[in-house]
Formats: C-alpha cells, structure tokens, sequence
C-alpha cells in the first residue's frame, strides 16, 4: 500500500485490486485489512490505538504515512552528507612522488 499511495498517504483501490496488486488471494488480502484496520496494543505507536489504515471513499488512508514520510525525508538527508563526506574525503587524498616511488598518503594514516 506504501507504493501505491498518493502524496498525502491515500491508496485508491478496491480489495480484489488490492489483492491483484500484492499477488495474494482476496482471502488474504480482506486477513490483512482487517488487521491494518483494528486496534493493536502492541503497536510502538499508539497513535489511532495502533491501527495502521482506516477507510476512506474509494480506498483507505495510510495513518502514519506523514510521519514516516518525515523519517525518509531525514534518512536520505544523512544518506545524502555521509556521500558527500566520503566523496570529499576520497579528494582529499594526494599522491606524493619520492625517488620516483608514488606513495599515497590518507589524512588519517599514522606515522
């Protein structure tokens, strides 16, 4: 349903689409439903008593959806300046002729 959802967390579909789209039998997918739609006491967040979605017209609403849209948000941010820094540091390192030898030297090597 993450896949399927428009930007604002909302996944328009019937059950047998659904089901089609997930490659589960409609048996299977009205079992998951029904779970993402009831109370779960031991969800880590009990925003909407634990429940995962809930019906709209024509489909349903993720619930968390903003909130872990955030955490990506903030994830890939992280991905985004670990890449940079070993970018820059890969720069950093130079190559430094004596008697003809080239030896690479790292900013971190210990002498």
């Amino acid at each position: 349903m993450m896949a399927m959802c428009d930007h604002v967390g909302r996944v328009h579909a019937s059950v047998p689409g659904l089901a089609h789209i997930a490659q589960v039998t409609l048996t299977e997918c009205q079992v998951a439903l029904d779970c993402f739609l009831a109370p779960d006491r031991y969800s880590r967040s009990q925003d909407h008593e634990g429940r995962r979605i809930e019906p709209i017209e024509g489909g349903w609403r993720l619930l968390n959806y903003q909130k872990y849209r955030e955490l990506i948000d903030t994830e890939s941010i992280k991905e985004a300046k670990r890449k940079y820094i070993n970018n820059r540091r890969a720069k950093e390192k130079k190559d430094v002729t004596i008697h003809a030898k080239t030896v690479t030297v790292k900013p971190d090597d210990k002498f």
